[in-house]
């Protein structure tokens, strides 16, 4: 006889226990961790209801919301045309933004939904992606994401770029 009991940044909360198929005693709390960092600690407590030291503390990190929608725009480089009217002859722009988390994957999508590009937002929250394959001539409606490092996904924002066969076709 001992019980199980899980802490959550020192104070005790509800759980439920199971053993695994190696013996091992898995505590999950009964409700849902808020966002942000936690230490996780357990102890034993016996049948006369004393209880054990608290094991060595484990810190996680609980992250559930996405990033919000990345802007993009045509990179100064790729913007063959008129500045900022989003049509370029260059078939594989490069698309820049900022304003994001480090660390966070940027996805490109074509119209279809297949990854055309991803990049990682650096340290001063800026990225750039460049398509791996040349994009047909004409309106391209291409969606951008950022996935965090826990697997949260922003929702698309869109971004229409017009590709052209030559800058003289404006």
């Amino acid at each position: 006889g001992t019980t199980p009991v899980l802490y959550v940044d020192g104070v005790a909360v509800p759980a439920t226990a199971t053993t695994d198929s190696n013996g091992n005693t898995i505590l999950t709390p009964t409700a849902p961790l808020t966002d942000g960092a936690h230490s996780i600690t357990t102890a034993l407590i016996d049948t006369a209801g004393n209880t054990s030291t608290q094991s060595t503390a484990l810190s996680v990190t609980i992250d559930t919301q996405a990033p919000a929608a990345p802007g993009g725009v045509l990179a100064l480089a790729s913007d063959t045309g008129t500045v900022g009217d989003s049509t370029t002859s260059d078939a594989t722009p490069t698309i820049t933004g900022t304003g994001g988390t480090p660390g966070d994957t940027i996805t490109l999508k074509d119209a279809t939904g297949a990854v055309i590009a991803t990049g990682v937002v650096s340290g001063d929250g800026s990225w750039s992606v460049t398509p791996t394959a040349s994009l047909a001539n004409g309106l391209q409606n291409l969606s951008i994401t950022a996935t965090d490092p826990a697997g949260n996904t922003s929702p698309a924002s869109t971004l229409p770029i017009t590709i052209v066969n030559s800058p003289t076709t404006f």
